[in-house]
């Protein structure tokens, strides 16, 4: 299986990314935050954000918060990760 489909099995979808083709990025919509993985191909980072947009719909700016993630989560990213060929 590849890291794509164990992302969407998860319930994330990969976001079209047109203008930063370095980035690989996955999103998900909880009822409370948006979710977002991002792989950066050109500095070897990953980013792991949940987007509260509560802030947002109170006239803020959207605020950043830590994401937990899960087993099933860490396994999706190290085969992005292995795909990548960062493991080497």
């Amino acid at each position: 299986m590849s890291a794509k489909e164990m992302f969407e099995e998860l319930g994330w979808c990969e976001l079209p990314n047109n203008n930063y083709p370095h980035l690989i990025m996955y999103k998900r919509e909880t009822p409370q935050h948006i979710q977002r993985i991002t792989f950066d191909k050109k500095s070897k980072k990953i980013s792991c954000a949940c987007l509260d947009d509560t802030y947002v719909k109170k006239g803020f700016r959207m605020k950043n918060t830590p994401m937990h993630v899960d087993m099933k989560h860490f396994k999706a990213i190290n085969k992005q990760i292995e795909e990548l060929g960062w493991n080497k």
